[in-house]
C-alpha cells in the first residue's frame, strides 16, 4: 500500500501533520496479521509513505505565496518521522533543498536564465548527450549558480507576491482570470471549498469570456443538476474500419535535440489540433489523441528516421496530412513518408537501432589506439555492467561497432560544442581543440537496450578521457509483428526505416 502527501500549503498546522500520521496508523492496522481465515489476505502489509513539499505554481491561487523554508519543512519532515515510527511504515520524502529551485524557476523571471546557464556549466558533463549523473541533484551547485547570477533564491522560491505586483507569467492567457486565482487564495484561508461548477453554481473563473462557452452551457450563478449533464454532447470516436494507423517517420534536427520524449509526444499533439487533422481519440475520463513514438531518443541526440504511429480517420490522405502537420511542426521537425497499416495488423516492433557517436580524444590519444580499443571490447565475449541495481551484459546487446571514417557529405557536431566565452576557463576551449572520431554501432533492442554512454564508458577503461561530443541515430531496424514472432525462434522480417 502507498500514500502520498504533500506538506507546506500555506494553512498547514502540526494538527494537520498529526492528522497524516494518525491516517497512515489507522491504513497500518489494517494489516496487521490476524489469526482469523478471513483476514490472513492483508497479513504482512507494509505500509510505503511518500511526503512532498508544496511547491507554488503560476496560474493557480498559491501563486503569490512563497515557498515554506527549508529549516521549516525539515522541522515538519522531522515531526512526521517521529509520529511514523512502525515496522510496517516505510516513510520517504522528496529533498526539500530540490523543491526549492523547483520553486525558484517557476516563480521565477528571466533573470533565471543566467542561473540556469550557471548551473548547466557547472554539471560534471556539459554535453547534455545520455549522461545519468545530470539527473542527481547537487545543491552546491545550484547554490553557486544563484551566486554567479548575482541572485538569492529565497526572493524567488519563499517570498510573497504583492497581489498588485505584475507576475513574470501574466502575459500568458490560460482563460482563467487573477480575480477569481485570488478569491479562491482567500477561501483557503478561511477553508471553505467550491463546488464543481458541473453540477454546482458556476464559479466565474472567467474561461467563458476566453472560449466563448462554459460547458455545460448555462448564465452565471445558474445550477444545473447533474442528470442534466447526460445531454452534453460527446466528440464520437470512428469505429475500428473507419480508423487507420498511419506509421509517420521523420527526422529530428539539432535545433530541437534538446526536447525530451514527453515535450515531443506535446509537440506532436498541438501541432495536430493546429493542422486540423482527424486524429482519433482515446474513449474516457481524459480522452487524449492515440499516437505513439516507437523508440525514445537520448536526451541532446538528433535522428534521421524515427518512428512515429498516429490513429486517423479514414480515408486518409497521406500527402495532405504529412503537409499540414509540417506546416505546423517547428524548424527541426520534418516528417518525410508515410504509410498505412493492413486493417487488423498487429504492427511492428524494434530489433535494433543503428547510431553514430561522436567521441573526442584526449590530447595525444591517435585514432588507432581508439581502434585497438574498440576491436578489443568487441573480442570479449561478455562485457558485465552495473546499471542502477541491474546487472546487464553490454555485449549482448551491442550488434556491432566500430571505428567510423568521415562520410561523404557529413560534417562533424563540432558546433554542438559550448562556445567558451571571456573568463569561463580553458576546458571548452580545449575540448573543441580536440581529434573526434566517428563510433557506428548497432544496438539490439533486447529486454534492455545498450546506451551510447555505457559502451563509451567501458571504452574509457582502455583509453581515459574520451567524451561523447553528439548522438545521432541514422536508422530503426524494425520487423512485421506476427503470430510467428510470438514465439521463440520464430521470423522476423527486418528492415530499415
Amino acid at each position: 500500500m502507498k500514500l502520498y502527501f504533500m506538506i507546506g500549503l500555506p494553512t498547514e498546522t502540526d494538527q494537520d501533520l498529526e492528522g497524516i500520521a494518525d491516517l497512515v496508523g489507522k491504513v497500518a492496522a489494517v494489516g496487521r496479521p490476524s489469526t482469523r481465515r478471513t483476514d490472513r489476505a492483508y497479513s504482512g502489509l507494509t505500509v510505503g509513505v511518500t511526503i512532498s513539499p508544496f511547491v507554488p505554481k503560476p496560474h493557480t491561487p498559491f501563486q503569490w505565496r512563497g515557498m515554506v523554508t527549508p529549516d521549516e519543512l525539515e522541522r515538519r519532515i522531522a515531526l512526521l518521522r517521529s509520529m511514523l515510527r512502525g515496522k510496517r511504515i516505510e516513510l520517504s520524502w522528496h529533498d526539500p533543498a530540490c523543491s526549492r529551485v523547483e520553486a525558484a524557476l517557476a516563480r521565477g523571471d528571466r533573470r533565471l536564465g543566467k542561473v540556469i546557464y550557471e548551473a548547466w556549466k557547472r554539471t560534471p558533463s556539459t554535453t547534455g548527450v545520455d549522461d545519468s549523473s545530470q539527473d542527481k541533484f547537487d545543491p552546491a551547485r545550484w547554490a553557486e549558480a544563484f551566486e554567479a547570477a548575482g541572485l538569492n533564491i529565497a526572493d524567488f522560491a519563499n517570498a510573497d507576491y504583492s497581489r498588485d505586483a505584475a507576475l513574470p507569467w501574466d502575459y500568458v492567457d490560460v482563460g482563467v482570470c487573477k480575480e477569481f486565482l485570488a478569491r479562491e487564495d482567500e477561501k483557503a484561508d478561511r477553508a471553505e471549498i467550491t463546488p464543481d461548477c458541473r453540477f454546482g453554481v458556476c464559479a466565474g473563473c472567467g474561461i467563458r469570456d476566453a472560449i466563448g462557452e462554459c460547458p455545460p452551457n448555462r448564465p452565471e450563478g445558474q445550477k444545473q443538476e447533474a442528470e442534466h449533464l447526460k445531454d452534453v454532447p460527446q466528440t464520437p470516436s470512428p469505429a475500428e474500419a473507419e480508423q487507420a494507423a498511419v506509421v509517420f517517420t521523420f527526422a529530428k534536427g539539432p535545433e530541437v535535440r534538446w526536447l525530451g520524449h514527453l515535450d515531443l509526444m506535446r509537440v506532436f499533439e498541438r501541432a495536430i489540433r493546429m493542422s486540423g487533422v482527424n486524429v482519433v481519440y482515446t474513449q474516457g475520463f481524459n480522452p487524449h489523441a492515440k499516437m505513439s513514438i516507437a523508440s525514445a531518443l537520448p536526451l541532446g541526440a538528433t535522428a534521421d528516421n524515427e518512428i512515429v504511429t498516429i490513429h486517423l480517420a479514414a480515408p486518409v490522405d497521406i500527402k495532405g496530412v504529412i503537409s499540414r502537420l509540417n506546416s505546423c511542426l517547428p524548424r527541426g521537425l520534418t516528417l518525410t513518408s508515410a504509410r498505412v497499416l493492413p486493417p487488423h495488423s498487429r504492427g511492428f516492433e524494434i530489433a535494433a537501432s543503428e547510431l553514430v557517436v561522436e567521441v573526442s580524444l584526449p590530447e595525444g590519444v591517435p585514432v588507432e589506439r581508439f581502434g585497438k580499443a574498440v576491436d578489443s571490447l568487441m573480442a570479449r565475449t561478455e562485457i558485465p555492467w552495473q546499471r542502477d541495481k541491474r546487472r546487464i551484459d553490454l555485449r549482448r546487446g551491442i550488434e556491432s561497432l566500430r571505428v567510423q571514417g568521415e562520410m561523404p557529405g557529413a560534417e562533424s557536431r563540432r558546433d554542438l560544442l559550448p562556445t567558451p566565452s571571456a573568463g569561463e576557463g580553458e576546458k571548452v576551449g580545449a575540448r573543441a581543440e580536440q581529434e573526434i572520431v566517428r563510433l557506428h554501432m548497432v544496438l539490439k533492442h533486447l529486454e534492455y537496450t545498450v546506451k551510447p554512454s555505457e559502451i563509451v564508458a567501458a571504452l574509457s577503461e582502455s583509453v581515459p578521457g574520451i567524451e561523447i561530443v553528439s548522438v545521432h541515430r541514422a536508422n530503426l531496424i524494425t520487423f512485421e509483428r506476427s503470430d510467428k514472432s510470438k514465439k521463440k525462434g520464430g521470423d522476423r522480417q527486418c528492415q530499415k526505416r
